[in-house]
């Protein structure tokens, strides 16, 4: 770069900031065949919608385009999701458009041919949407309750079938769980070792909650080897969508609020990516240098940026 100050040279290049309507309709939506769209923090914030997320997407499809949805939560399947969408006032939303951490982990599994038992740490949505796919589910609902003392553990006896470590969100997540996995993991290089996502924590209420990713660190500490992300960033996701809908590259662009798994998927995949303003990061977080990796190439304030004169505040 030229000359400057220190700042303006620190920050990326392709972050563009753009709040002016005719901007964004030339550098983003004309320019993009396929939008991918994360939902918590860009569609809405809880059950509370973003102002001008359901005219938005309407606009989209008018205009031509394909959209999708991708999300890194693993407590739904497609199908509740199509009816969340339903409750949220938004209308025509096909299952085959949505990119749920559950459905992906399952579809994976599909794909690679797998073959045995599946250890899975996570929601029953994720363990249908597996068995759904023909994979048999260790049982381990008895690992929520009373369990050894840790020292026991280690007599525990482990199912040589699982042939897979699998693991997801789990607001039931303990120790039993844990340390099953890990010995599973490090008495056996060759089990596959799957996560849905490594978030480290999502916003509600206001508040910041621990992601999975508080786990899966926990499990990856114990298995000392690192795991296969499905869900954003991993490119699972991307790889499905170009070759399922025949959608080129250069055609898609990544909206999401998380530097570390929207923008990061996006730039890992080699995607068009943009962040909006009504979720986890912030303008003045993506243009840090220390982010520089993951700096997304546009941000808009909201959602409502890809309609003329878009409300930019919440509500539905």
């Amino acid at each position: 770069m030229g000359s400057g100050s220190a700042e303006t040279i620190e920050v990326p290049e392709l972050c563009r900031y753009l709040d002016d309507f005719a901007d964004i309709e030339k550098e983003i939506v004309n320019r993009y065949e396929g939008f991918i769209f994360d939902m918590d923090g860009v569609l809405w914030e809880g059950t509370e919608v973003i102002a001008g997320a359901r005219e938005a997407l309407v606009r989209l499809r008018a205009m031509g385009k394909r959209v999708f949805f991708c999300t890194n939560n693993s407590i739904f399947n497609k199908k509740q999701y199509v009816e969340m969408f339903q409750r949220r006032g938004f209308d025509d939303i096909a299952e085959e458009s949505i990119y749920c951490a559950a459905s992906a982990t399952a579809n994976y599994l599909q794909k690679i041919g797998f073959k045995g038992k599946a250890y899975v740490i996570g929601a029953d949505a994720m363990k249908e949407e597996i068995r759904a796919k023909g994979v048999d589910v260790f049982d381990n609902s008895a690992h929520t309750g009373q369990f050894p003392l840790p020292y026991d553990m280690a007599r525990v006896e482990l199912d040589e079938s699982i042939r897979a470590v699998v693991m997801g969100f789990d607001h039931e997540v303990n120790y039993y769980k844990i340390s099953y996995a890990g010995m599973l993991l490090n008495t056996d290089p060759s089990r596959l070792f799957l996560v849905t996502n490594k978030d480290r924590h999502f916003p509600a209420n206001g508040r910041r909650l621990p992601g999975a990713g508080t786990f899966v660190s926990a499990l990856e500490i114990v298995a000392d080897r690192p795991p296969y992300i499905v869900g954003k960033p991993g490119p699972f996701i991307i790889e499905d969508i170009c070759s399922r809908f025949s959608m080129p590259r250069e055609s898609l662009c990544m909206v999401g609020d998380n530097l570390f798994t929207d923008i990061e998927f996006g730039r890992t995949a080699n995607i068009a990516t943009l962040m909006v303003e009504t979720g986890v990061n912030s303008k003045q977080q993506a243009e840090s240098p220390e982010n520089a990796s993951r700096a997304p190439d546009f941000i808009v304030p909201s959602i409502a940026s890809f309609l003329p004169g878009g409300d930019l505040s919440r509500g539905g």
